[in-house]
């Protein structure tokens, strides 16, 4: 069957990275087509906030919508509140009121503490800002690794594997609470990552008060798409897409939900590995990482307490963390090396099934990635389909997003079909 219509790229997703990557590629020539994926569940759950960084400034830049932002803020930058169980206060924007004002929160013993954790945090967070310019490919294939590696060696935050967060236990919840806000599945317990510090860098220079929020962002960037003359559903009920027509390895067409097929040289998908699975359910998995794996029926009322869905890492004081996912009765826990977690700490009254070997959803191997931003490579298997967004990078917030979308639009000018800029 032909192709009712034929672009030179088709983003699938309409999350703030897809709808950036759009608007570059559009802005450079390129013909775009925006559609939404069938069934898709939300990704970003992350708040507005990385406004200052190099990769922000670049896309705004290039679009022209640096005055358009300044129009839509809703007042002066925003401080992140701080509720814990038991206290609750904000994070000035100022290293020295930050410091006033927690030591008010946890007490002036604990002030020296809290100055050495947030100098170092403000030291390794600013520290990223060269390599997360969206300049330098992510590290995956050779050539990336090298130019990788050598942008290692100049960072301060590449020191950070033996450093913990904090020494003092009463601190550690609130690591914990900004981690959680920035999207990170880190308790603070273990060392200090680059992108855990710089997530909470981050957050302590407040957050982005635009109206609307994420949804007002995005209509800004859609008016954007219009104006560059993009192709994009405007309909109360848009037509998503529903499969991926691939041949040798390249995807042909995208097949929406009523049937319309949309030829297509690059196809941008900004739900990540997710979205691939299901529109192309033949999808290998991508470098996946074999592990193992458990499934154990655990009734809810026999689970420890504090074992919610996602619970997410679990370290482990002898080895790699595992990583612990729980649905209805079931816990599913996976993890690499030999030997399981001690799951009679775990799940106590637990009627666990046999563990297999399987690939695992996380990575392990971060020799190549020695900083830990990167969670999943931007290419796909497919020739073709490229991924975008926070799922690739996460959480750091809109610099997430304006990153893989940078990235996305160099890729799509070096493999896909030449224009005139």
């Amino acid at each position: 069957m032909a192709a009712t219509e034929h672009f030179d790229v088709i983003v699938v997703g309409r999350s703030l990275a897809g709808l950036l990557t759009a608007a570059l590629l559009a802005r450079r020539k390129y013909r775009v087509r925006v559609m939404d994926c069938a069934d898709a569940a939300p990704l970003e759950r992350v708040p507005l906030f990385g406004d200052t960084s190099r990769a922000v400034v670049r896309v705004l830049d290039e679009l022209g919508l640096q005055h358009d932002l300044r129009t839509r803020l809703d007042g002066a930058w925003k401080p992140v509140t701080l509720a814990l169980p038991d206290r609750r206060g904000t994070l000035p924007t100022t290293l020295a009121d930050r410091g006033r004002e927690l030591a008010e929160l946890f007490g002036p013993q604990r002030l020296p503490a809290l100055v050495e954790l947030f100098e170092r945090v403000e030291a390794h967070g600013e520290s990223l800002d060269p390599m997360l310019s969206g300049d330098l490919e992510p590290p995956f294939g050779w050539r990336a690794r090298r130019r990788w590696s050598a942008a290692v060696d100049g960072v301060a935050a590449r020191r950070l594997g033996s450093t913990p967060w904090v020494s003092d236990p009463a601190l550690r919840p609130m690591i914990a609470a900004l981690l959680r806000v920035a999207g990170q599945n880190d308790t603070g317990d273990g060392p200090m990552t680059p992108r855990g510090a710089r997530a909470i860098w981050h957050l302590c220079h407040g957050v982005v008060p635009i109206r609307g929020g994420r949804a007002g962002f995005a209509r800004m960037v859609v008016e954007k798409l219009e104006v560059l003359g993009a192709a994009l559903d405007r309909r109360e009920r848009p037509r998503p897409a529903d499969a991926i027509e691939v041949h040798r390895k390249r995807a042909k067409a995208i097949i929406g939900l009523d049937g319309t097929r949309l030829g297509a040289e690059v196809v941008i998908l900004a739900g990540g590995e997710p979205d691939l699975a299901r529109l192309w359910p033949s999808a290998p998995p991508h470098e996946a990482v074999r592990g193992h794996r458990l499934s154990a029926r655990v009734p809810a009322r026999d689970r420890a307490v504090d074992l919610r869905d996602p619970c997410g890492w679990v370290p482990r004081a002898d080895g790699p963390a595992h990583l612990v996912r729980v649905a209805d009765d079931r816990v599913v826990v996976s993890w690499v090396g030999e030997g399981p977690p001690p799951l009679e700490r775990l799940l106590p009254f637990a009627a666990i099934d046999e563990v297999e070997t399987a690939p695992l959803p996380f990575p392990t191997d971060l020799r190549h990635e020695p900083l830990g931003l990167y969670t999943r490579p931007y290419r796909s298997p497919l020739k073709n389909v490229l991924y975008v967004g926070e799922w690739v990078l996460p959480g750091l917030g809109l610099e997430g997003a304006c990153l893989t979308a940078l990235q996305a639009a160099a890729e799509v000018e070096r493999v896909g079909p030449k224009r005139p800029r």
